[in-house]
């Protein structure tokens, strides 16, 4: 799975959302969903062929720790997220999820934090 240079259609709106899903890209991220209409914009997505990424940070009603990642990938049927916070990362590649590493660079010592991180726990990708 290669994602390099890859624009992936985010919906904050439900407004938006069959605009991304008109969109060429494989994947949609639904940023501000929650656990009440998830399954179903998830579900709709599948049926366009594309798959879902979920912001773990933006998700209403969630909690990012390994039961709640376990239910995304068994019961939401997510297809990967993305998130700055490690442990949930850890837990979705464990589970076979797409990871991307959100990634906040405000100084140099982000940046290497950021790059020590990288290295000893490699996202799929990187935002």
């Amino acid at each position: 799975m290669f994602l390099n240079n890859t624009i992936i259609p985010s919906v904050r709106k439900y407004k938006h959302f069959e605009q991304a899903l008109a969109c060429a890209s494989e994947y949609v991220l639904l940023s501000e969903a929650n656990i009440g209409n998830l399954q179903s914009l998830i579900g709709k997505c599948h049926q366009r062929g594309k798959k879902v990424l979920i912001h773990l940070e933006l998700l209403g009603g969630f909690k990012p720790d390994q039961a709640g990642i376990s239910l995304l990938k068994n019961y939401y049927k997510v297809d990967g997220v993305i998130s700055s916070n490690l442990s949930a990362l850890r837990y979705a590649k464990k589970e076979g999820l797409l990871t991307i590493f959100r990634v906040l660079l405000i100084d140099s010592r982000s940046l290497d934090h950021s790059i020590d991180i990288v290295k000893h726990n490699p996202p799929d990708a990187i935002e």
